[in-house]
């Protein structure tokens, strides 16, 4: 039982860090000052996804 709770919080703690990434990388998008593939590495973000958040942005 302990290990699928300690499994579950591994999730969780995945999934808001990649959240505060993407939050991180729409900001530097909006800003508008930086290329996609400085965003894409300062956030830690594959470049395809920084690419989609741009196109989520917009639309």
């Amino acid at each position: 039982m302990c290990k699928v709770i300690e499994d579950m919080r591994q999730e969780e703690r995945a999934e808001a860090t990649k959240a505060e990434k993407n939050k991180a990388a729409l900001r530097m998008i909006t800003d508008g000052a930086l290329a996609l593939e400085k965003i894409a590495e300062y956030a830690g973000l594959p470049l395809d996804e920084v690419k989609k958040l741009q196109t989520e942005q917009g639309a």
